[in-house]
């Protein structure tokens, strides 16, 4: 088992700076790059990637099972999580949670 302590707060301010979700695999049959794509192209300059890609570019030559995690754990869902935690906590405020959890490698 390890010990891990998440920063709620820090978290929380990556997830609202990060580029909106919902995330997903861009287009093409397999994925142009293997890449994760998100629909917000909000202050995005590159139109030509946009198109090639569909969508703005969250990151390329990706592996299947870390797109897979990437897209699960897109901003709107970790906001969704830190909610939860605080709320199921009590302390609506809460900066940090801790908690034991088995890292061994199940695939």
């Amino acid at each position: 088992m390890t010990r891990v302590i998440v920063n709620l707060d820090a978290l929380e301010a990556a997830a609202r700076a990060a580029s909106k979700g919902p995330w997903r695999l861009s287009k093409g049959d397999p994925p142009v790059y293997g890449a994760v794509v998100s629909d917000d192209i909000t202050g995005y300059d590159d139109p030509e990637n946009v198109e090639a890609y569909g969508g703005h570019i969250i990151g390329e030559s990706i592996t299947p099972r870390n797109r897979n995690y990437l897209i699960a754990a897109s901003p709107d869902v970790i906001l969704a999580l830190i909610q939860r935690v605080r709320s199921i906590s009590g302390l609506p405020f809460a900066t940090y949670l801790e908690a034991d959890i088995d890292l061994e490698e199940t695939h």
